[in-house]
């Protein structure tokens, strides 16, 4: 009887602290689905950290000429899977790359930007001042392939994350406060904040005393422009037309021969929006 009282014993204790242990786990396990411990962001954050290493072995392969193709074979793959989180790293590991790199490199790590907005569109808006500043600053890079890369990709963005910001005010109209016509004007008050966060850091470099950035400033603003013109602010760009013209007469600017693509896309915008009465 002894025996079987002791065995009853140990087995409720070992009951209750099984139980006790199942509790403890459960509630571990709320905290961290809930997000409230620290627990829950250690995984989140070691996730980032190995992304990080990723992309900086990717973008060191390709200043090696045996390794650019597999690189930019990585850097694709890993940027098609990003997260909203992923593609910040993913641009501040870009944003790092300067002078040391070689031309290869530097060129594609320009070309990212445009790849980043094709697969991910309005996820680069909150960044996209940062990418604008980052593509201009590169405009003082001697060799003709960066430059040539940072219009390529101006034109990209502008194409794509303006006529972005256009659909994203688009939306079904749901109460009587909400019309139509509002919401072609925010629309189009969105898309000229997005056309400003371009064309403002563009002219601020066509003031530059360095004809490469000059050039290449009056090419990506004609770029910009010919990307957007089917807007619903295209009618704005006269305003810009005035301001191209007061540079044709600036003896600062170098780069003259270089507005000729640009006053020829403001003419096509201008003569599209032009309402002329029958």
């Amino acid at each position: 009887m002894a025996l079987n009282r002791s065995l009853q014993y140990s087995r409720s204790i070992s009951n209750s602290r099984g139980d006790r242990d199942r509790d403890r786990d459960r509630d571990r396990d709320r905290g961290n689905r809930g997000g409230g411990g620290g627990g829950g962001g250690a995984p989140s954050h070691l996730l980032l950290m190995e992304l990080k290493h990723r992309i900086l072995a990717a973008l060191n392969k390709l200043s090696d000429r045996d390794t650019h193709h597999l690189a930019v074979d990585d850097l694709h793959r890993i940027v098609e899977m990003l997260s909203p989180e992923g593609i910040a790293m993913c641009l501040s590991c870009i944003y790092d790359t300067d002078a040391p790199q070689k031309s290869a490199a530097k060129k594609e790590c320009v070309k990212m930007f445009g790849t980043l907005a094709l697969l991910h569109g309005y996820h680069l808006l909150p960044h996209l001042s940062k990418i604008v500043a980052s593509i201009l600053r590169r405009l003082r890079d001697p060799d003709t392939s960066v430059r040539e890369a940072c219009v390529e990709a101006m034109g990209v963005l502008s194409s794509i994350l303006v006529s972005v910001s256009d659909t994203r005010t688009t939306a079904p109209v749901t109460s009587a406060s909400s019309t139509p016509s509002s919401q072609c004007d925010s629309a189009s008050n969105n898309s000229m904040q997005e056309l400003t966060a371009f064309v403002k850091p563009i002219f601020d470099a066509l003031y530059e005393q360095n004809r490469n950035v000059q050039a290449g400033a009056a090419m990506c603003l004609a770029r910009v422009i010919t990307a957007v013109k089917g807007n619903p602010h295209s009618g704005s760009m006269a305003r810009l037309c005035q301001r191209v013209c007061k540079l044709l007469t600036n003896p600062c600017f170098a780069a003259k021969s270089t507005l000729l693509p640009v006053i020829s896309s403001l003419t096509q915008v201008l003569d599209e929006h032009t309402y002329i009465p029958s």
